[in-house]
Parts: C-alpha cells; sequence; structure tokens
C-alpha cells in the first residue's frame, strides 16, 4: 500500500475567542484484507496519531428472510 489518505479541511477561519479543541481528526477511512504471513506497517509524520479498529467475522451465520 502506498499513498497518503486525503484529510478534509476548510479555509473559513474561527471566530476570535472561540475555545481551543483539541481532538482526532479521521481521514477517509482504509480498509484493507488481513494477510497473516504479512505485517501492516504504517508509517505516519511525527506529531501525527494512527488509530485503528480490527474488525472480525461473528462466530455463527444467520439465514437471510425472503424478501
Amino acid at each position: 500500500m502506498t499513498g497518503v489518505s486525503v484529510a478534509m479541511g476548510t479555509l473559513i477561519a474561527v471566530p476570535e475567542g472561540t475555545p481551543k479543541v483539541k481532538k482526532f481528526v479521521s481521514a477517509s477511512p482504509l480498509k484493507i484484507q488481513y494477510n497473516s504471513r504479512l505485517p501492516i506497517v504504517v508509517y505516519a509524520p511525527e506529531g501525527y496519531e494512527v488509530q485503528y479498529r480490527i474488525w472480525k467475522a461473528s462466530d455463527t451465520a444467520e439465514k437471510a428472510e425472503k424478501g
């Protein structure tokens, strides 16, 4: 995987006197297929935070209903 995920931005200024808030702002989600033979390596610039979530399949399969 190569490239940069694009984050949204705006050029609108924050009104004076607005309190500063520090919070996580996400870019476009990136889903990758799991391959147990290869590690997942994420390079991020200094000062950036990387968050991730691991999804797993349920132990049981549900039966679909006819519509």
